[in-house]
């Protein structure tokens, strides 16, 4: 897999970005438009994990391959139990150490018929016919709201509906409310509070939509912007609006002296330089943003305290286990607990090329590029996991007059 070496760059970004389409709200729409053929979809998603998806409900081999894209894993394995489909979903080395255990008990919970085929609690697994009806279920949503998004994707086919109960604290709620804004969209009917949600028996409306550009993409923009002060570039595809979570990265970014005009579908933003003596925030309901904000702080030597990281150890790989581990090769030093990430500030240590490790994750590629506009002795390795939401990346730097090459 190729190594990324940055080799010049531009004194700031100008120009425009046609950021790729939003493979969360693309992966969600693809399941609905699977239970409701009539649906019409501009824009979809060309990320590896909505290709994938996309394929597999085109695909009637029994066997199904989904890489390491966890979402489809998830999704699909609720889509196919309301199908009464016998499957077998396979993936990675990566995806079979991602835990959906708190799925398969809630699909039993109601019915199905799952098994384990290696180790309890993980992919892969086999599906047997069944026929679920709906009901009521109680789940843990302090690991993956995807589990709960899997099931509020079907609710409305299931013949009796489906009451969903969660604890208060749960992680990652921008994404159920991405979820149960997508599911107003079509037509369903549901009542949601603050432990749960009710969702009724109704059939899909058949409409068009358009799918936004991706907000978790802009995030990379948004911290290029800010480590290059003067930079001004215009995003297509964005609105303030947003149903996404991670369009938040705005309002964090404007500590870092970047700001937000919204125009029609796209955002202007420009950068003052101006940047805070510390940052801090709670990311536990945006936690795709964390290895963003870390390395921008380390780039520019700001100390954080980043609260809400419980989750990134069941990510593509233990995001903040890699951040630790990759960060203190160049002498930073990132203390973890539990939920807490801390980093008390200091310079970059990196006065001979380093290689710095991805571990086949997509989002730490383009964090660490982050690292190495600061300092071109860092390289990044596995570039190519890139196509897992940004395979236009490569493009996209290109475009901004960053020039680099791929060893």
């Amino acid at each position: 897999m190729a190594t990324l070496k940055i080799t010049a760059l531009p004194d700031v970004l100008n120009g425009s970005v046609l950021l790729p389409a939003s493979k969360s709200i693309s992966n969600r729409v693809l399941i609905i438009k699977a239970l409701q053929s009539d649906i019409q979809v501009e824009n979809l998603s060309d990320a590896e994990d909505t290709v994938l998806l996309q394929q597999a409900l085109a695909n009637n081999d029994e066997e199904i391959y989904l890489g390491n894209a966890g979402t489809a894993m998830r999704f699909l394995l609720a889509y196919y139990t309301i199908r009464g489909a016998k499957k077998t979903l396979k993936g990675s080395p990566q995806m079979h150490e991602r835990p959906i255990g708190i799925l398969v008990d809630a699909l039993h919970q109601l019915g199905a018929k799952i098994n384990y085929l290696e180790k309890e609690n993980y992919p892969p697994l086999s599906l047997s016919p069944s026929q679920i009806h709906g009901g009521e279920i109680y789940i843990d949503a302090g690991i993956s709201s995807q589990y709960i998004s899997a099931l509020m994707l079907i609710a409305p086919n299931l013949p009796e509906g489906l009451k969903i109960n969660w604890p208060k604290e749960k992680v990652s709620a921008s994404y159920i409310k991405m979820t149960a804004a997508l599911l107003q969209y079509f037509g369903a009917s549901f009542n949601m509070h603050e432990d749960g949600i009710n969702i009724n028996f109704a059939t899909y409306q058949g409409k068009s939509i358009l799918i936004e550009s991706d907000w978790s993409s802009a995030a990379y923009m948004y911290a290029m912007v800010a480590l290059m002060p003067g930079s001004d570039i215009l995003l297509k595809g964005l609105g303030e609006n947003s149903i996404q979570g991670d369009a938040a990265i705005a309002t964090y970014l404007e500590s870092f002296g970047v700001a937000s005009v919204y125009l029609k579908n796209e955002v202007h933003i420009q950068s003052k330089g101006i940047y805070p003596e510390k940052f801090y925030a709670n990311l536990i309901h945006t936690p795709d943003l964390i290895p963003t904000l870390v390395c921008l702080c380390v780039a520019l030597e700001i100390p954080f305290k980043i609260e809400g990281i419980s989750t990134l150890k069941y990510k593509e790989t233990n995001r903040a286990e890699a951040l630790k581990v990759e960060l203190a090769k160049l002498g930073v030093s990132i203390i973890c607990t539990e939920n807490t990430m801390y980093y008390e500030g200091g310079a970059m240590l990196c006065t001979k090329e380093v290689i710095l490790h991805t571990y086949s994750d997509h989002r730490l590629v383009m964090s660490f590029f982050l690292l190495a506009i600061k300092n071109q002795n860092i390289l990044i390795d596995g570039v190519a996991h890139v196509n897992k939401s940004f395979p236009a990346f490569l493009n996209t730097i290109s475009h901004l007059d960053f020039k680099y090459l791929t060893l």
